[in-house]
């Protein structure tokens, strides 16, 4: 799956490499036209006024202001088509790296599925020698239709060649091969490189220390080769078998067995022997017949010898040199563009003609001083960029500082008018708590004081009303006590209730508290054993992966 899934993002990401290198070529193509152009711009005759020569003499102004505005116009068109150029390199940079490891992934993939391959294989060639069971053919087995991986390998990415963003990667004049290797990495492997003689060529292999990518390629080219042959085995059993003399058919056309059986008991009684001793002797002639043929294939195929094939572009070679000595030599000198032994940017050769050596030091002069004159340029727009840089990053630090603070005062005030509401809060809060407390003593003392006056008062009612039943005031004054003391006892329980309900209460929210905190670390509980049944999971799904790739 990891070989399909890397072959899938190949095929779509070549294209697009593809398009880049067309539109770098053309835009290269447009940007030696337009140094062309400025080269010709600059050795027009108006800008040659300034030299020695005479034609300069019969130009006008406004043929110089023409020159001049389509000198600019072309420094501007190779400026915007170089620009164009680096922009493309760049992106054409990073595709080409993002292929690459594409492309390393590919070939290390294929080389372990290969291996698991032919590894799996022998594992079953050698359990089935170890075994002692033994098949019996008795009928022809018939062709098992089953997919090939190692045939599917050769041929998924054949479509890719050729293209230019192939002999980007691989180089130029790259050829398929199914670990997409360059020319020169498959020439060192020994399989597809040749031995050169002058026009021909002959099959050669090296000792590289590459075993492994040999190894494969040779796997795959071999079970290439075998299913070639098994489907030409198979073309040829098809073709014998139908060539082949077959009884049958000749009984089933005239009727059937039975009506056979009874025409040849009716007609050829008397010479049934003489019939049974053709068929044998036919028979025999046909299986030796076959074994014959078998035997001198076998034979020629081992005794061909290796044939010699002309190379068609060495010899096309070998003719254009030989048309090149043929012609004869024009009247020019090829000459380095700087002497040896000096230093400068120019580098390569032109072509000199003899009689126009004094123009050509005119032109490399002028050349040379427009590139000093460039130099100088570039060099105070670098200084001036610097500065401006420099500049800028001053600037941008001392924005970020005044900013920063800004956002540290904003904070602080933010903070402390928080913290003073907070404050504002927690006095209020306890005001009010104490406010409420000291209602509820209020409210228990007027209580209190409201029983005792009333019984105060029915004391003194009492009292006045009957002061002469002298035998009656310890009773009365017995019932008295027992109010006061039972109302005390009422407004105690009541005190004590009220203690119980806050009391039950906070406990209350003790629990409440309690349980929200458990809840928190329950949660966080949960969450880490989320996550380790996740690692887990990957573990195991990473494991059986690993496991059905090898098995593959």
């Amino acid at each position: 799956m990891m070989r399909e899934q890397l072959v899938r993002q190949l095929k779509q990401t070549l294209p697009t490499i593809e398009t880049l290198v067309k539109d770098f070529l053309k835009a290269q193509e447009d940007l030696n036209q337009a140094e062309a152009t400025l080269e010709a711009t600059k050795v027009s005759p108006s800008r040659m006024k300034k030299t020695g020569s005479l034609i300069g003499l019969t130009t006008t102004v406004t043929d110089e202001d023409q020159v001049q505005n389509a000198l600019v116009d072309a420094e501007a068109t190779v400026t915007d088509l170089t620009t164009r150029l680096t922009d493309l390199i760049k992106i054409m940079s990073h595709h080409i790296q993002h292929v690459e490891i594409l492309i390393q992934g590919f070939q290390e993939s294929t080389v372990c599925i290969v291996e698991g391959i032919l590894a799996w294989r022998q594992l079953r060639q050698r359990r089935r020698q170890l075994s002692n069971f033994h098949r019996l053919f008795r009928f022809p087995w018939r062709r098992q239709k089953r997919a090939n991986y190692l045939v599917h390998i050769d041929d998924d990415l054949r479509m890719l060649f050729p293209s230019l963003a192939m002999e980007l990667l691989l180089g130029p004049k790259a050829t398929y091969n199914p670990l997409l290797l360059s020319r020169k990495m498959v020439k060192s492997l020994g399989l597809s490189s040749t031995g050169k003689t002058f026009l021909t060529e002959r099959r050669n292999t090296s000792i590289t220390p590459h075993d492994r990518l040999r190894q494969c390629l040779e796997a795959i080219y071999q079970e290439k080769s075998l299913e070639a042959q098994e489907k030409q085995r198979w073309g040829e059993e098809e073709t014998r078998a139908q060539r082949s003399y077959d009884p049958f058919s000749t009984i089933k056309f005239a009727g059937g067995v039975e009506e056979t059986l009874t025409n040849l008991m009716a007609t050829q009684s008397p010479h049934g022997n003489l019939l049974g001793e053709q068929l044998r002797i036919r028979q025999e002639d046909t299986n030796r017949a076959v074994f014959s043929t078998s035997t001198t294939q076998n034979n020629q195929t081992d005794t061909v010898n290796e044939v010699l094939q002309v190379n068609p572009e060495r010899l096309r070679l070998f003719f254009e040199k030989r048309a090149t000595l043929l012609e004869s030599p024009a009247n020019c000198e090829l000459r380095d563009i700087q002497p040896r032994g000096q230093k400068n940017k120019i580098r390569g050769k032109i072509l000199v003609r003899k009689n126009n050596e004094k123009r050509v030091e005119n032109y490399l002069a002028r050349k040379i001083q427009l590139q000093y004159l460039a130099h100088r340029q570039r060099q105070a727009i670098r200084t001036n960029l610097t500065q401006l840089v420099e500049k800028i990053q001053t600037s941008v630090v001392d924005i970020q500082r005044v900013f920063r603070g800004h956002r540290a005062k904003c904070d602080y005030k933010c903070m402390r008018s928080v913290w003073l509401e907070h404050r504002q809060q927690v006095a209020a809060v306890r005001t009010i708590i104490n406010a409420f407390r000291r209602y509820q003593r209020r409210q228990r003392h007027r209580h209190s004081m409201t029983v005792e006056s009333i019984a105060q008062v029915q004391l003194i009612t009492l009292l006045a009303n009957k002061l002469n039943d002298p035998d009656q005031d310890a009773e009365r004054y017995r019932r008295v006590g027992e109010e006061r003391r039972r109302q005390r006892i009422v407004l105690l329980q009541k005190h004590k209730m009220e203690q119980q309900e806050l009391e039950r209460q906070r406990i209350t929210a003790a629990i409440r508290m309690q349980a929200v905190v458990r809840a928190h670390l329950a949660q966080g509980q949960a969450r880490i054993l989320r996550q380790e049944k996740k690692a887990h999971m990957n573990a195991v799904s990473a494991m059986a992966i690993q496991s059905n790739i090898r098995n593959v």
